[in-house]
C-alpha cells in the first residue's frame, strides 16, 4: 500500500496538481493478476486519497483514470 502511493505520487503531482486552475474528476481502476494477499478497496481507497483536494472522483464520467495493476503478491 505505502510503496503503490510513493510510487504513484510523482505521477499524480504531475497530471494531477495541488494548485491546479481547473479542477479534473478521476477514477481509480484496480487490476490483479495471481494475487490474493493484497485488498483491493485499500489500494483504491490509498490512490485516492494521495490525489489532492480541488480534484473529485467521478466513477461514471472521469477526466483522468489512473490504472492500478497489480501482478502476484511479491
Amino acid at each position: 500500500e505505502e510503496e503503490i502511493v510513493k510510487v504513484i505520487t510523482p505521477l499524480i503531482t504531475k497530471y494531477l496538481p495541488a494548485e491546479s486552475d481547473t479542477p479534473k474528476k478521476f477514477a481509480v481502476l484496480y487490476e490483479s493478476r495471481a494475487n490474493t494477499g493484497i485488498n483491493k478497496m485499500k489500494i483504491i481507497d490509498a490512490v485516492a486519497k494521495s490525489v489532492p483536494s480541488p480534484h473529485k472522483v467521478d466513477l461514471s464520467n472521469p477526466e483522468i483514470n489512473i490504472v492500478v495493476q497489480i501482478v502476484k503478491t511479491v
